[in-house]
């Protein structure tokens, strides 16, 4: 779709929301939002604009604005909404928090993302993952094995492929391939070694 057609699709939901009166609704702003956003640059002002709008911000809708200044590279302008989500709770909320985590890798600053990761309360799968790999992104090693030790402390599924590609890594960027090896043969418990070697493109014979 070209950029006259989506701004004259743009118009006409505009319209008719305002229209029905759904323009004022959380979820409703909170959708606009993240369509904006997903326009990438050419509608950034458009989806800030939808969010302004917004009178109380939920977990929700502060997701859906740091996801997508994230994902649009306005990582100056997350650290705003960050400062929105302490103001109104959220900034502990399990989605909101592994956004920020992101962000503040990828602002190479990863004494603030460490901070918002050890706020989390229930650490997901997903949240976890995000930390480790923005670890190694910022060439931080050591943290990324007491993590994944934390991780296998509640239940060895609790760790996916992501996470064993990315403690994999971690072992070959510090030599600790004592641990890789030990890492090799949970993987064989929890049969995950076929999926993780076929996205590691390392020919791998189970016997």
């Amino acid at each position: 779709m070209d950029l006259c057609a989506i701004s004259v699709l743009r118009c006409t939901v505009v319209v008719n929301l305002t229209k029905t009166g759904f323009n004022s609704h959380i979820y409703t702003t909170t959708a606009l939002t993240d369509m904006y956003m997903k326009f990438k640059h050419q509608f950034l002002y458009s989806a800030l604009k939808v969010f302004d709008e917004i009178t109380e911000p939920n977990t929700t809708s502060i997701n859906v604005v740091v996801s997508g200044f994230c994902q649009n590279g306005c990582y100056k302008r997350s650290f705003e909404v960050h400062c929105l989500a302490v103001k109104i709770g959220v900034e502990i909320d399990i989605y909101v928090a592994t956004s920020l985590v992101t962000v503040y890798f990828n602002c190479k600053q990863p004494l603030t993302a460490s901070v918002v990761f050890k706020q989390i309360g229930r650490k997901t799968v997903a949240c976890c993952n995000a930390y480790i790999t923005g670890l190694l992104q910022n060439r931080i090693v050591e943290p990324v094995f007491k993590v994944f030790k934390q991780m296998l402390q509640r239940s060895a599924h609790d760790a996916n492929t992501i996470t064993f590609v990315s403690v994999l890594s971690a072992c070959l960027d510090n030599k600790n391939f004592k641990f890789g090896l030990q890492v090799h043969g949970l993987l064989e418990k929890v049969d995950l070694v076929l999926d993780l070697y076929s996205k590691l493109r390392v020919f791998y014979l189970p016997y």
